[in-house]
């Protein structure tokens, strides 16, 4: 209502005080409130945030990255098992007290960023692998050659696997952070075809014809 706007514009002349005399502090104090009392009265200074970017070998296997805070190089020791999303805090590595520099400093925090590779897909602690084999080999079973990211293994493909199916090797995953274990291994068997001769075929029609025996 046009009462409530004329209150509004009044008060507000009051608060900015016509007379000179306005006392600047209070002013100060009134308009910013509790945010610049919050900063003044805090008992440690800002927190200082950065991001990191990592490769996945770096992030698998730990790393150790130079920083420049505030004039001073900080070396930071990261142990294997770095995620994309990951927060990292290194006490006392931030910035000064704005106001009262015998306070402590504030924290570094250090937000991880790693860069995926397309042949392991990350599930939680588990690598997922696909592994493209004849399907005689996946039927009759076979070893086969699995690179991962600590290098090449073998396993054992059981007789009677298909095509879809699988396999959990234990211990062969991604690092668990801050600990000495890793996740699994998880190869998924994709079969590949190739044309069969009538002679083949004839086994094939064996094996159908013994099934429905």
């Amino acid at each position: 209502s046009a009462r409530q706007q004329y209150d509004a514009t009044s008060s507000f002349q009051n608060f900015a005080g016509f007379d000179g005399r306005v006392n600047m502090s209070d002013l100060f104090d009134q308009v910013f409130g509790n945010a610049f009392n919050t900063r003044r009265h805090s008992t440690k200074g800002e927190d200082l945030r950065l991001d990191l970017h990592l490769s996945f070998d770096e992030a698998y296997s730990g790393t150790s990255k130079q920083f420049n805070i505030n004039g001073q190089e900080i070396k930071v020791d990261f142990k294997p098992g770095l995620k994309n999303g990951m927060k990292l805090r290194v006490p006392g590595k931030g910035q000064p007290h704005q106001y009262n520099t015998t306070l402590p400093n504030g924290d570094l925090i250090i937000h991880i960023h790693v860069m995926h590779r397309a042949e392991w897909i990350l599930q939680d602690d588990d690598i997922w692998v696909e592994l493209n084999l004849p399907w005689t080999d996946i039927m009759l079973g076979t070893k086969a050659e699995v690179i991962t990211p600590e290098g090449k293994i073998y396993i054992n493909i059981p007789t009677n696997s298909y095509p879809g199916k699988t396999l959990r090797i234990k211990d062969r995953g991604y690092p668990i952070y801050g600990t000495n274990k890793k996740g699994a291994l998880l190869c998924k068997l994709n079969a590949s075809y190739f044309d069969l001769s009538s002679e083949q075929l004839e086994y094939i029609e064996k094996v159908k014809n013994a099934q429905h025996g």
